[in-house]
């Protein structure tokens, strides 16, 4: 399936292709899932995953529009639970390893 036009992905559907793969897939689908029981988008669980990581501080964000602004907020402010992150970190564990990003 192509990436949704109008996105960022479509200005490069060379590097959509080379993420969705089946370990991106469960990524994403662990995002759409734990969102889906938190009444948050997936963009939001992973901003609050990303700053619950120990060492990070702040999330680097790229919104596009003036709405991405105000999703991307709704990514603070509350915490996942334990057993959320450590799904979180199961399905990522192929494509991170948080000791070499921050240097611990």
């Amino acid at each position: 399936e192509p990436p949704p036009p109008g996105t960022p992905w479509a200005r490069n559907p060379s590097r959509f292709k080379e993420m969705l793969t089946p370990d991106g897939d469960r990524v994403v689908e662990a995002l759409i899932q734990i969102g889906a029981e938190r009444g948050k988008t997936p963009a939001q669980v992973a901003i609050a995953w990303l700053i619950s990581r120990p060492g990070i501080s702040a999330a680097m964000i790229g919104p596009d529009a003036p709405e991405h602004v105000d999703e991307n907020i709704g990514g603070v402010g509350w915490e996942l639970g334990d057993g959320e992150l450590q799904r979180l970190d199961e399905v990522s564990a192929y494509a991170v390893n948080t000791a070499q990003i921050i240097g611990t």
